[in-house]
């Protein structure tokens, strides 16, 4: 777990990468446009995201790799910040 400067607490839960070439075992998220795949099977909890064209994920998120964190308090943690996702 680390702290963030306003003494949260972060538990690293994943690190999400887009990619778009279909893994073996890929699961689709209906909800999302998208496949995820790799989650289960790294020991770094790394997922791999695969969006369909018309997938309502913001496009940041599509095009760059994210590092995702378990918190104590959710809407503490996303208090003042601009969420591009709902959390899920």
């Amino acid at each position: 777990m680390i702290r963030d400067t306003g003494e949260r607490m972060l538990k690293y839960h994943h690190l999400g990468i887009p990619t778009d070439i279909p893994h073996d075992g890929e699961r689709y998220l209906e909800k999302f446009g998208m496949y995820v795949s790799g989650y289960e099977e790294s020991p770094w909890n790394i997922e791999w995201m695969r969006f369909e064209p018309d997938s309502p994920i913001h496009q940041l998120i599509q095009e760059i790799p994210h590092i995702a964190f378990e918190v104590d308090d959710l809407e503490k943690a996303i208090e003042g910040r601009e969420v591009i996702v709902e959390p899920n």
